[in-house]
């Protein structure tokens, strides 16, 4: 039998070169891992979070009953689709004022016990002051008026805690347009008075939260 000695010498090149496709193959899928993970940690966290809450107030079973009925009634997906956003919005809302008493509630279902009728003014002055635009306000209060209506028309609860809530108009936003205005000018004043970035930032929480007192209780 003659053995091609041409044919032995290519298969012996390739040999040679198995250890440097292995070695080419490792580094390159550390280099891909790396640029995988790179590309993880550029998502913002904050987006993560946002994500991760969206689907874990969705799971809950009354907001999924919630969110059916809207469907059966005809609503849009898109417009489903706000209001997915919102209801997430006023639940995460609601748990951090829960939390402030002390008490530990992750689910909606832990939520609903301790609601209260104010919670759906308080909710809007707390969008107010958060400097969000009007017509995104009202739709949100909007949402928010259709839900509580659901709670109560499922005896989830006993009372509407948005029963008198009003959407806010043009001459509120415009009194919260200067309001902001005004904030901006103070930050700005702190700086030039070189106070610490917390310091500023605890300014300003003091001076919101002064305001919202004011606004609850004297202004009409």
């Amino acid at each position: 039998m003659l053995i091609d000695i041409n044919r032995l010498t290519n298969i012996d090149a390739v040999i040679k070169l198995l250890p440097r496709v292995k070695l080419f193959v490792y580094w390159f899928t550390c280099l891909l891992i790396y640029w995988l993970n790179s590309l993880l940690t550029r998502l913002s966290k904050s987006f993560i979070n946002s994500i991760m809450r969206i689907i874990s107030i969705i799971q809950d079973q009354i907001i999924k009953e919630f969110l059916n009925d809207l469907k059966l009634s005809g609503l849009s997906q898109n417009s489903i689709r706000f209001y997915k956003s919102d209801i997430s919005s006023f639940v995460s809302w609601l748990k951090h004022e829960v939390r402030k008493t002390g008490i530990l509630a992750d689910s909606f279902k832990d939520i609903l016990p301790f609601i209260k009728s104010s919670f759906g003014e308080n909710y809007k002055k707390d969008l107010i002051l958060k400097n969000i635009p009007r017509v995104t306000i009202n739709r949100k209060l909007s949402v928010i008026r259709k839900f509580s209506n659901f709670l109560q028309s499922k005896e989830f609860l006993s009372f509407n805690f948005a029963n008198n809530l009003q959407n806010i108009s043009v001459s509120v936003a415009k009194k919260t347009v200067v309001f902001h205005a005004v904030m901006e000018d103070f930050r700005k004043h702190l700086e030039k008075t070189k106070a610490s970035k917390n310091t500023i930032k605890n300014y300003l929480a003091d001076v919101r939260h002064f305001l919202a007192w004011v606004n609850q209780n004297y202004v009409a």
